[in-house]
């Protein structure tokens, strides 16, 4: 199985991408602003040809593996995915709420599953 994206550059605050999906997108600058909708993030950059993003970030309101999650989240997507089309026909407003969303129910369940498995290492130490 291929990555769906590659770090090239990261410093605090500021991490570029190559991703090999943006080739066979078209809306590149839905997809900037879509990002840039999300808390936390200042701007994003995309660059079709050599197929890079770049995302500029506030490290107080937002970790680096986050936005992996929604990078990951996003790109998995393939060009022939029908929720392409649906996206990009959603109104901007809609599309937003809904990533923030999708995002928000990503987060909530890594956070829930976290707990568990913290619970359950409890558990497991205290009949030791």
């Amino acid at each position: 199985m291929n990555p769906k994206f590659y770090v090239l550059h990261d410093i605090p605050g500021r991490i570029r991408f190559h991703i090999p999906a943006l080739r066979d997108k078209k809306n590149h600058v839905e997809i900037e602003h879509m990002f840039s909708a999300l808390k936390g993030i200042t701007s994003v950059r995309i660059e079709p040809i050599i197929q890079t993003m770049l995302i500029y970030y506030d490290v107080s309101q937002l970790s680096r593996n986050t936005i992996f999650r929604y990078v990951s989240i996003f790109f998995q997507q393939t060009r022939l995915d029908p929720l392409d089309d649906i996206m990009i026909q959603m109104d901007p407003a809609t599309r937003n709420d809904w990533l923030r969303t999708l995002f928000s129910g990503d987060y909530f369940y890594w956070q829930v599953f976290e707990k568990h498995l913290f619970i359950n290492q409890m558990h497991s130490y205290m009949e030791q």
